[in-house]
């Protein structure tokens, strides 16, 4: 601000946090400030407005934008938003980066037994022992039901795995306890990718959620890592999917044709034939050549 004031001589509307000397609760003030030349002498005319209930009302809205309500974790919105930001930084500075994917193991069984109460518990408890158990830097994000999210900046898929087998051994200490006063534990299954797969946010969540199912079949508990390897077979088998797709819509356009040849030897007022009138237009699936 006094920057400006030596430059400008003029400041409008601009916003500081301040402390006074007998109070450690900062506020928000409003503050204008002109340079004048008064009775051949320089003035300062200033004026201030206290904004704090404005600024906690933005901080409020942006939260309930960008925070998951239940475990106040970034919600997936924004993690896929600045995760992307720091995937371009991290390729800039030619850095690897890990992303996790954790899921809570028979987590509708503990719904079934204990109440969606303790369930609550439980993704509040494993949310926050996330946080506890990583660094500041590190991106936590609940991603959906009992699904999480991690972006770790800095570390490759083999210290990915290491940070991931220490969440999962922290998480599996955690003891929450039902209404009537009994313990509940629970376990999570951890999938691991990373830089070294793709730069791409939904390639690098595709992928760690199929470590995080495999780390499901072998069992739960447990941590995989989605390899180069597996890319490659990951690629091959979307291919072959997306042949079998091709070959469907050939088919189901076959099929479409000869009952558009049927309906069209039809009176006007034929039921098939209304309801084609209120078919999409696009109702012919592509077919590539």
């Amino acid at each position: 601000m006094n920057e400006r004031l030596e430059q400008e001589r003029e400041v409008q509307d601009f916003e500081i946090l301040v402390k006074t000397p007998i109070s450690n609760t900062p506020f928000w003030l409003l503050a204008s400030a002109n340079v004048i030349d008064y009775n051949y002498d320089v003035v300062l005319y200033s004026a201030y407005q206290d904004i704090t209930s404005r600024k906690n009302r933005e901080t409020l809205l942006k939260n309930q934008a960008t925070r998951d309500p239940l475990t106040s974790l970034y919600n997936r919105r924004y993690f896929e938003d600045e995760v992307s930001k720091l995937i371009l930084k991290a390729k800039a500075d030619k850095m690897p980066y890990s992303v996790l994917m954790i899921d809570a193991d028979l987590f509708k069984r503990v719904n079934d037994t204990y109440g969606h109460k303790v369930g609550d518990k439980v993704l509040i408890e494993l949310a926050s022992t996330s946080e506890r158990a990583l660094r500041d830097k590190d991106i936590v994000a609940r991603y959906g039901g009992e699904e999480f999210v991690v972006f770790l900046p800095g570390i490759d898929s083999k210290e990915g795995r290491g940070v991931a087998d220490r969440l999962r051994e922290s998480i599996s200490q955690v003891v929450v306890y039902s209404d009537d006063n009994k313990p509940v534990t629970f376990t999570v299954s951890i999938g691991v990718s990373s830089s070294e797969i793709s730069d791409n946010i939904d390639t690098l969540i595709k992928t760690a959620d199929e470590a995080l199912y495999r780390a499901k079949q072998n069992g739960r508990n447990r941590v995989e890592v989605f390899s180069p390897k597996d890319f490659e077979d990951f690629v091959k088998q979307g291919q072959v999917e997306r042949k079998d797709e091709i070959i469907i819509r050939c088919l189901t356009r076959k099929m479409l044709r000869k009952f558009l040849c049927w309906t069209a030897s039809k009176p006007a007022n034929c039921k098939m034939n209304r309801l084609l009138l209120k078919m999409p237009g696009k109702v012919v699936p592509y077919c590539p050549a």
